[in-house]
């Protein structure tokens, strides 16, 4: 595999975040610094991408986080979830896609099926592929804490 070099961007004090990685389609992940919490938004895309992440908050002197905050369940925003030992939390629209995404089979034609089927997309699966050459390797985990939006 390629190495990947990113490195944590300071917003402020209390907010980093590592950029989206174009050539993996890896999403842009941050951290938030707050009194009582230290949350991560989106879990990253791999064991990889998570074990990026982590190195850069070593070596930046910041603190791990003790929460997941799911955006959408996207691939690239949530695989990583599984490498994480701290709550996922999520809407409950992305927590349902994510225990549907969970019985997913990573074969190649599993994956072209659904690509047929409309459920993804060509490119998430091409993505997909570069990231995982093992596709067993593939584990996706549903949020430990969800809730519904409310409706107006």
């Amino acid at each position: 595999m390629e190495k990947i070099e990113l490195k944590l961007i300071k917003v402020s004090d209390r907010l980093y975040y590592l950029p989206h990685y174009e050539k993996n389609d890896w999403c842009t992940v941050a951290l938030v610094i707050g009194d009582n919490h230290v949350m991560m938004l989106d879990s990253g895309a791999s064991r990889r991408h998570v074990e990026m992440f982590m190195q850069q908050l070593e070596e930046n002197s910041l603190p791990k986080p003790d929460l997941c905050f799911l955006t959408h369940w996207h691939w690239d925003h949530s695989f990583g979830a599984a490498f994480w030992t701290v709550p996922v939390i999520a809407g409950n629209e992305t927590n349902e896609q994510l225990k549907v995404i969970r019985q997913w089979k990573w074969d190649d034609q599993s994956m072209e099926n659904r690509v047929v089927r409309r459920e993804d997309i060509v490119f998430c699966n091409e993505m997909i592929k570069r990231e995982y050459p093992d596709r067993s390797k593939i584990k996706v985990v549903s949020a430990d804490i969800y809730a519904a939006r409310e409706k107006n």
